[in-house]
């Protein structure tokens, strides 16, 4: 736990409350983030339907365009 600990201080620079800095960038999107999402996703599912639960998975609202705002189409 202290190795995985001091590694992800080392790797994504998170200090000791937990909170990575500001000036971190995590715009990048790999194929390792790619795989991990759909592991995520998959295991949430698994685990409603275990549960005997309907899951729902609902992605946030975004625009289509840079200059677009929200009052205007």
């Amino acid at each position: 736990m202290r190795l995985r600990g001091k590694y992800y201080e080392w790797k994504y620079n998170i200090g000791v409350e937990d909170a990575a800095s500001v000036t971190d960038s995590y715009e990048e999107i790999n194929e390792l983030a790619i795989r991990q999402y759909k592991l995520s996703l998959e295991m949430f599912v698994d685990l409603a339907h275990n549960i005997q639960a309907v899951p729902i998975i609902v992605t946030q609202a975004r625009l289509a365009d840079e200059k677009n705002t929200p009052g205007r189409n």
